[in-house]
């Protein structure tokens, strides 16, 4: 298996699921939440640990910059720890980058979090394409 970089990672997340949701309306600051629902149901995006645990040590510098992110945004003790429930580290800082991207999107598109958008095969052209313009800064 070749491991993708984390940012990678997350935009082909984006492109593989995207179309799912074409004809739906949502506000603009759920979509990236809706779009993740089914790995946080599922608790998994490999539905292995030893494949869940690979990402983790390749991704361990943006891992340990999450980390420090949710220490600060939610205290300490809601820190989930990558080495005893890492399939559900690996869903949370995927849809966290997922959510990122999707967010600078819709800024780029000049859409406000609160607005309710129409995803629609024009909307999601302009994401896609804008998606290899975005980072990640946790």
């Amino acid at each position: 298996m070749e491991l993708k970089e984390y940012v990678e990672y997350c935009r082909d997340f984006i492109i593989d699921n995207i179309r799912d949701f074409e004809g739906e309306e949502t506000p603009a600051e759920d979509f990236g939440a809706r779009m993740c629902a089914g790995p946080h149901m599922d608790g998994s995006l490999t539905y292995s640990r030893y494949d869940a645990e690979k990402y983790i040590i390749h991704w361990w510098g943006e891992c340990g910059d999450y980390m420090e992110y949710l220490k600060e945004a939610f205290g300490s003790e809601c820190v989930i720890n990558p080495f005893n429930e890492t399939e559900k580290f690996m869903v949370s800082m995927v849809c966290d980058g997922v959510n990122q991207l999707l967010y600078k999107s819709f800024d780029m598109l000049e859409i406000e979090g609160g607005d309710h958008v129409e995803i629609t095969p024009e909307l999601i052209e302009k994401i896609l394409l804008d998606l290899d313009s975005f980072d990640i800064r946790f």
